[in-house]
């Protein structure tokens, strides 16, 4: 869901039509490699932005959006389900904390 996010940001970043979305991925590696990719084609996005552009509407398969919500919104939406995660594991009694920066 997160990687689809992303594409669905990219695309309306630079006016294009959402992407189709394929199979499920159901498989760790390939869901991993699909997340990073579609990260670096929205942080690609993002570079190749015209900040003049800054105020305009981009339109989405949910309607039209800010341009920057369509910057901001995959980190924050990423970083909304870390919390879920985080939150699930502790009703299964892990407290431990795994920061990880690579």
């Amino acid at each position: 869901e997160c990687a689809r996010a992303n594409r669905i940001m990219c695309a309306a970043l630079k006016g294009e039509a959402a992407p189709e979305m394929g199979e499920p991925i159901t498989e760790v590696e390939p869901l991993i490699e699909e997340l990073e990719a579609s990260a670096a084609a929205h942080a690609a996005a993002i570079r190749a932005f015209d900040p003049a552009r800054m105020d305009a509407m981009c339109s989405t398969p949910h309607g039209e959006m800010p341009a920057a919500f369509c910057i901001g919104m995959p980190a924050l939406h990423m970083n909304y389900h870390t919390g879920q995660i985080c939150y699930v594991q502790t009703l299964y009694g892990d407290r431990e904390f795994r920061p990880s920066f690579d």
